[in-house]
């Protein structure tokens, strides 16, 4: 069987040949068609899935201001993530020294402290003890000159090699 396609607008640019097709055609293009619109059925979670899903359900909720509050799914037990604190400082140092040689990005560096401060970003640690478990996440700014809305890109370190805790 054979079908054909016929637009008068088409007259004189498409020869007969080019607008006639096979009924086999015509099947292998239904056949992607509806392949490509099949709903693909999801596959299985992993155990590393699932326990993730359920630590957002058991603890995701929202505070007095709307804003969600999570806790990381961590893979290992949280005494895993070792001591930040000492690698941390090292970094502030070296970006404290960074930013002393550059005033620009002092500025911007300066501004933005604050401001990630009243979003509840971060804040103020006031003292350490070793009564829990602490995690400082290092951190450096990008300069971006050519950006029109964000001159400075802070850019969070959390895969940071810490010392691990030992018994």
């Amino acid at each position: 069987m054979k079908w054909a396609v016929r637009n008068d607008t088409l007259a004189g640019q498409v020869s007969d040949d080019e607008l006639t097709g096979t009924s086999s055609d015509l099947q292998k293009t239904l056949t992607k068609f509806w392949e490509v619109e099949e709903v693909s059925v999801s596959k299985a979670l992993s155990k590393e899935e699932i326990d993730c899903a359920n630590i957002f359900v058991r603890t995701t909720r929202r505070n007095s201001e709307g804003r969600f509050i999570v806790t990381l799914p961590l893979k290992q037990d949280e005494s895993t993530l070792g001591k930040s604190r000492e690698q941390v400082e090292k970094r502030f140092y070296s970006t404290e020294r960074r930013l002393s040689k550059n005033n620009k990005l002092r500025d911007y560096y300066v501004y933005f402290m604050p401001e990630y401060e009243e979003l509840n970003h971060m804040s103020k640690t006031e003292s350490c003890d070793n009564s829990h478990i602490e995690y400082f996440m290092s951190h450096h700014g990008v300069l971006r000159e050519p950006s029109l809305t964000t001159k400075l890109r802070i850019v969070f370190d959390a895969s940071c090699q810490q010392q691990l805790v030992t018994g």
